[in-house]
């Protein structure tokens, strides 16, 4: 993915707060030339660090720097999202990834978000591997899809013979899981919080769910949803590979607002282990052309003993 250095974001974050117009003006000219000179110079450009354009009245700005790095997006491995970017910024400072807030955008979304997702898994043959190993593995056929959406990935560990339910966060999202899959349990849910007793699952399967959790807040979740898993039970967790987060103020055709947090594989794994998993296998995927474009971490970790 197409990247700044932090010696743009802190030149760009230092002329926007407060900032006159024309200033901002020369920025953005000084942002552009920046790019030119990196790319003339061959330097590498996966690096980390983005701009914040976190304020209310800096949308015609972000929309100007989206415009910017597409035309170099094509010297990288990748195409940033549009209309949004990624920042090095503390978890803790994010106003968009509060559970009220996910549920809200989410339960915007939700019949867009169906329409494009329910059927996602016929064109995947690695997440259909990556699932087809995960349930002939399990030794109990209790299953939690935890942040399920429209209900596909229970959907297909119930093909495979599993007991599965899908809990969400949105409301909206288990109204429509529910009439999709309509021999399923559903229930809304907050991952912090599972509708499990302890020691109870056999395997839960979490596809880019965690995502939407706070980095400083990603170690409880893990413990939660260690507590439901019986003893050798098992976690399949999918993320978007990279550092930060990405934010955008436009989700899924909607003006909603839309966050998730980036994880690189050692430190999935870390947090994994610190929280009692054993790992077993750890997997990168290259995107789909139809898919947004970062890599893709599939983890498979095992509940350790105590």
């Amino acid at each position: 993915m197409l990247r700044l250095t932090a010696r743009h974001a802190d030149a760009w974050n230092t002329a926007w707060f407060g900032e006159p117009d024309d200033r901002l003006e020369r920025q953005l000219a000084d942002f552009e030339a920046a790019l030119r000179e990196e790319d003339r110079d061959r330097k590498e450009v996966k690096v980390t660090v983005g701009i914040d354009l976190r304020e209310a009245d800096s949308e015609a700005a972000a929309s100007r720097v989206a415009g910017l790095i597409p035309a170099y997006a094509n010297r990288a491995d990748e195409p940033i999202f549009p209309r949004a970017y990624s920042t090095r910024h503390s978890d803790s400072c994010s106003r968009l990834m509060r559970p009220d807030d996910v549920r809200s955008s989410y339960d915007m979304v939700a019949e867009a978000y169906a329409q494009k997702f329910f059927d996602e898994l016929q064109p995947k043959p690695f997440d259909r591997a990556i699932l087809d190993d995960f349930a002939a593995a399990l030794n109990a056929r209790v299953t939690l899809d935890v942040g399920c959406g429209p209900g596909h990935v229970a959907s297909y560990l119930s093909g495979c013979g599993l007991d599965a339910t899908g809990v969400d966060l949105s409301p909206a999202m288990i109204k429509i899981a529910r009439r999709l899959n309509p021999t399923l349990v559903f229930e809304v849910a907050d991952m912090r919080n599972l509708p499990a007793a302890g020691g109870t699952v056999g395997g839960i399967a979490a596809f880019y769910s965690v995502i939407h959790i706070p980095r400083e807040e990603v170690p409880a979740v893990l413990l939660e949803f260690r507590r439901v898993l019986i003893p050798s039970g098992r976690l399949l967790i999918a993320v978007h590979e990279g550092s930060g987060t990405v934010k955008s103020q436009e989700f899924m055709g909607k003006q909603v607002p839309f966050e998730m947090t980036l994880f690189e594989k050692d430190e999935i794994i870390d947090l994994l282990t610190a929280a009692g998993f054993d790992v077993a296998t750890a997997k990168v995927r290259a995107p789909y052309e139809f898919e947004s474009q970062t890599q893709r971490l599939y983890l498979v970790a095992t509940r350790g003993p105590g």
